[in-house]
This record gives structure tokens, sequence and C-alpha cells, in this order.
């Protein structure tokens, strides 16, 4: 009798075949996947480092003199004379801007997979109607 166990030839090389053909079509797809997924990524962490940025924005607004916010504005502005009504002045003329380690060293902002660079500057201004404008500079990069 004859012992027919395995394949062929012809079967494994139709296999390969086949396989290689899927891979050909599927590794552009997964690489268009992750780079979108990678924008999108960084995308969403700028705007939680606006929103980070705002947030610190509007305690600086919502001021009083015995919050935390005036010891980090002392910190931050090379003062000890600061009080609120200066920080909302300077808010509202001049903006105050930040760095991204900033906002993560007061725990405004959390990046524990170190996606940015920590030296990257956001822009916090008070505008006319008593918003807070957020703008990132041009050296915010986020992987």
């Amino acid at each position: 009798m004859k012992n027919n166990k395995g394949f062929t030839l012809t079967e494994v090389i139709a296999t390969i075949t086949i396989i290689a053909i899927l891979m050909v079509i599927a590794i552009p797809s997964v690489n268009n996947v992750m780079k979108n997924s990678k924008a999108q990524i960084s995308s969403i962490t700028k705007k939680n480092i606006k929103e980070s940025a705002k947030l610190f924005g509007q305690e600086i607004y919502m001021c009083d003199q015995t919050s935390d916010i005036i010891s980090i504005l002392n910190n931050l502005l090379s003062r000890t004379d600061i009080t609120c009504k200066e920080a909302r002045k300077i808010l509202n003329e001049n903006g105050i801007t930040v760095t991204i380690g900033f906002l993560k060293e007061k725990e405004y902002f959390s990046d524990k997979a170190n996606n940015c660079d920590e030296t990257g500057e956001v822009k916090i201004q008070q505008d006319t109607d008593d918003k807070i404008i957020v703008e990132l500079q041009p050296n915010v990069k986020c992987k």
C-alpha cells in the first residue's frame, strides 16, 4: 500500500502563492490604517493639550488670592507679589506662554507615553468676550 500523508509540491506552491497575494494586498492597507491612527492620536493629544491649557487659563481668570494659582504664577512669571487682578490683566493683554512640560508638572496635562516634546509652547490668552483662547505654538510636536 502507498502512504499518502502530507501535501504535494503543487499544493504547497499554490498555498504560498495565495498567501503572498493576500499579503501584497493587506500590507499597504494595514500601513494606511496605522498611519491614520497615529495622525488621529496626535490630533487628540493636541486637543488635550489645548483643553489643559484652557483649564489653566480659566483658573487664572477665576483666581482668588488664597488659591494655589498665585504661587504657581509667581514662579512662572518670576515674581513674588502678583495679584489676581494683575494675573487677569496679563492674561488679557499679552497672554501667558507655558510649556507642555509645565502643564505636565502642574498636573494639568498627562502624557504617560511621552508622545509630546515637553519644550513645546502653548499661548493662553483671554479675548474681549472673556473667553480663554489657546494657541499651540509651531514648536509643539507630538507623535
